[in-house]
């Protein structure tokens, strides 16, 4: 019989600017503000190396993601110091994404979560809190001197910035949306605490804890009024993506 292994970890690795080093969200290794008099040079290569998300075993993910993402993915939820987050488990280890292949491409045919497609942008706030500018990672391996797209043209920003501006600002307001559905799930208190079991090839049992789930009673058990301003604001399809989820645990496995 296979010897019972338990690797533990818990659900919190992985949360949206959340601190690393020196107070830089995760990946970064630094973050500059835009400006042409700097980067006026700068150039982005192509995001197809994700060994920079090598070591992550869950990425945050924001509502319009949970449809896409449940196919992939179990998602869960984890009770951060700011409110409930939702997660999508990529790794049975801490440290570990098994979705990041030998070749560090992202497992193919899989959604790759917004979140890891915003690297090496982020948006930055003034301390003013009136402003946001659009910020990277100039030490990333995909901001170049010499070959890619040119964040800057002769007029200005380049279509490339304006893109990568737009996608942050589209994330940040996906993230306030879910930071608000999310409130609303916590009040409806139809969360509880799980633990998972991912049995490895070579009969090593991983055990995941520290996350929350969907209870199906505690759910079927809502007041009509809850139960029908869950539909109203989306939340309730984000619950069922949720639950389908549960089905992909196996895909945590390296195959």
């Amino acid at each position: 019989m296979a010897k019972d292994k338990k690797t533990e970890k818990n659900g919190s690795d992985q949360v949206e600017e959340k601190p690393s080093g020196e107070n830089l969200p995760r990946f970064y290794k630094s973050v500059a503000v835009l400006n042409r008099k700097e980067h006026d040079g700068l150039c982005l290569k192509p995001l197809d190396d994700f060994s920079f998300a090598n070591d992550v075993s869950s990425i945050l993910v924001v509502a319009t993601e949970f449809a896409q993402a449940a196919a992939h993915y179990p998602i869960v939820f984890w009770k951060s110091p700011d409110g409930i987050v939702a997660l999508a488990v990529t790794g049975h280890k801490e440290g570990e994404n098994a979705f990041i292949d030998s070749d560090n491409s992202w497992r193919k045919d899989t959604y790759v979560p917004a979140y890891v497609r915003r690297y090496p942008f982020l948006l930055v706030q003034s301390d003013d809190g009136k402003t946001l500018s659009l910020a990277v990672d100039d030490k990333s391996q995909f901001i170049s001197d010499k070959e890619g797209e040119k964040l800057y043209s002769e007029d200005g920003p380049s279509d490339t910035s304006k893109h990568a501006l737009q996608f942050c600002l589209n994330f940040r307001a996906e993230l306030e949306r879910t930071k608000t559905l999310m409130n609303q799930l916590d009040d409806a208190d139809i969360l509880v605490e799980r633990n998972a079991a991912v049995t490895l090839s070579d009969g090593e049992v991983s055990r995941i804890a520290g996350f929350s789930v969907v209870d199906e009673k505690k759910l079927s058990e809502l007041d009509d009024h809850k139960f029908l301003q869950m539909r109203k604001t989306g939340l309730l399809n984000m619950i069922y993506a949720h639950m389908w989820s549960m089905r992909v645990w196996n895909n945590l496995l390296d195959i």
